[in-house]
């Protein structure tokens, strides 16, 4: 939990909603953030996969540990695929991307083509 504060920390400077299951939620909130609960597979409904499918989720960090945990990856995994949420497994990715929105938001990306570029 500790190694994605940083990361949820800048999604939320960012503007975006952080939402978290019951354990994380309460980590982050902890730590001045203020993330919404979502049930994890296992726990009920409504659950991850439930919110991705209502259109709620647009970019989802799963870390899997446990038993319940690496059972409910499957599924989040492939539902993840099917809405085309961006997902991750890893803070490392996780912080990689945040930092790519981050610059996409703040208008410093451009495009160029590889010729251009002296490699």
């Amino acid at each position: 939990k500790e190694t994605i504060l940083p990361t949820a920390k800048r999604l939320q400077e960012l503007g975006f909603t952080l939402a978290a299951s019951r354990g994380t939620a309460q980590y982050l909130f902890e730590r001045g953030l203020f993330p919404q609960v979502i049930l994890k597979i296992h726990e009920g409904h409504p659950n991850i996969v439930d919110y991705m499918r209502a259109g709620k989720i647009q970019f989802l960090i799963n870390t899997p540990l446990g038993r319940h945990s690496q059972h409910s990856d499957q599924g989040i995994r492939i539902e993840a695929v099917r809405r085309k949420v961006p997902y991750t497994t890893t803070t490392s990715a996780a912080e990689a991307a945040v930092e790519g929105i981050a610059a996409l938001i703040q208008g410093g990306v451009s495009v160029r083509r590889l010729p251009d570029e002296r490699v």
